[in-house]
């Protein structure tokens, strides 16, 4: 016999089954997952590229359009005082076509000083050119430090 209490259980149950169901397919599913994958790394390689001081033009010109490589060699040159990022996190990244944005907030360390921490805000423009995603522009705010 059904009774009023373990009709109200299966219905729970069911619907607690759908929703968690739901969200695991929701999750798996992400028609843009290979795009994000693939501007995820170009910004990674971007922020690791300024700590690396035998960063070539040939590595940046693999994730920058032609007029930001230059760019990118004389920042790498500015920050020797910087000696690891700790942290990459706040990623967003919105794509619109051939077109993203990506934000980030990055976490320093600072050579001279180990227990020297700083945070700053980078903002990224994408264009995919050639089935590859380049970077055409860059908003960096500077580092603060603790």
């Amino acid at each position: 016999m059904v009774t009023r209490k373990s009709l109200l259980q299966s219905i729970v149950i069911v619907t607690v089954s759908s929703l968690m169901l739901w969200g695991i397919v929701g999750f798996i599913y992400k028609p843009n997952a290979k795009e994000i994958a693939a501007i995820q790394g170009v910004i990674n390689k971007a922020i690791y590229l300024q700590l690396d001081n035998q960063a070539t033009t040939k590595d940046l010109s693999e994730i920058y359009i032609d007029p930001l490589v230059e760019q990118g060699i004389n920042q790498v040159k500015e920050l020797n005082e910087i000696r690891s990022i700790s942290k990459i996190e706040n990623v967003v990244i919105n794509i619109n076509g051939e077109l993203a944005t990506a934000e980030a907030d990055i976490i320093w360390t600072k050579t001279s000083d180990l227990n020297s921490t700083g945070s700053n805000h980078v903002k990224f423009t994408l264009s995919k050119i050639i089935d590859k995603w380049k970077i055409t522009g860059e908003e960096i705010s500077p580092i603060t430090w603790k």
